[in-house]
């Protein structure tokens, strides 16, 4: 797998493993599929384990708007062209708000597990927030210091952390500006209620960029599991990959 087109653009997509179970992973705002680099040798590969590229981040083309709704749109247009159907759907973060506006589009999806999940009624972005992001979309150098401080405590390899850093500085300024927004303004949970999706809530309790209390409402309203993580932050993927990857592979 590489690139297909949605729109005129490319997007990226990169596959491990095979056989007749699809699971397809959806990354987080200002990422890539180097998000799950860290955890993909203990995935099992009897399996296609399919990453996903939104448009705009990684090595995908921009395809404006760069927002919810248009990402979701371009995750079913590249899911039917692979024939990825049904799938397993495991979203981080804006991924996981992707996955769930995808599925109440017609995404076919025979399940969802949804790690670090934005709040399906608005991420409560603040004016200070904005202004934050605003800045950062104008000083990409400070975006990889920034990046490359954050993600330190990690241990991360240096190519690994060369590639975040490029993802968070090849997001300007559509993710810093135009999916913030729009993962402030989406509104789903009166909707949530009609999917038969069965959709697991993977949520960390040291999780401070989604607090664990800011996800509730939006499991109740799936009518979805919450399974809470002991000790983990909104990166658990990068933070302890073996770990997490048993426990991913319980709930799929």
């Amino acid at each position: 797998m590489a690139y297909t087109l949605f729109e005129g653009r490319r997007i990226y997509s990169e596959r491990l493993g095979d056989g007749s179970k699809t699971v397809i992973f959806g990354h987080g705002n200002l990422a890539s599929a180097n998000s799950w680099r860290l955890m993909m040798p203990y995935l099992p590969l009897d399996r296609k384990n399919v990453f996903i590229d939104f448009p705009g981040f990684g090595k995908s083309d921009n395809v404006s708007p760069t927002t919810v709704e248009h990402c979701a749109d371009a995750l079913i247009a590249w899911q039917e062209y692979w024939h990825l159907e049904p799938a397993v759907y495991v979203g981080h973060s804006m991924g996981a708000v992707i996955g769930l506006m995808a599925a109440l589009r017609g995404a076919r999806f025979s399940k969802m597990v949804l790690i670090g999940c934005g709040p399906a009624d608005g991420y409560p972005m603040t004016d200070q927030m904005r202004a934050s992001f605003l800045m950062l979309s104008q000083n990409p150098p400070l975006i990889e210091a920034m990046t490359r401080k954050n993600n330190e405590p990690f241990g991360l390899a240096e190519d690994i952390l060369k590639e975040i850093i490029a993802d968070a500085v090849r997001c300007v300024p559509q993710g810093y500006t135009e999916m913030a927004d729009s993962l402030a303004g989406v509104r789903m949970s009166t909707h949530l209620g009609t999917l038969s999706v069965p959709i697991t809530f993977l949520h960390g309790d040291r999780d401070g960029v989604v607090p664990v209390d800011w996800i509730r409402p939006t499991v109740a309203a799936a009518h979805g599991k919450l399974v809470v993580l002991e000790g983990q932050v909104h990166l658990p993927m990068l933070v302890e990959p073996e770990r997490f990857a048993a426990t991913l592979e319980k709930e799929l």
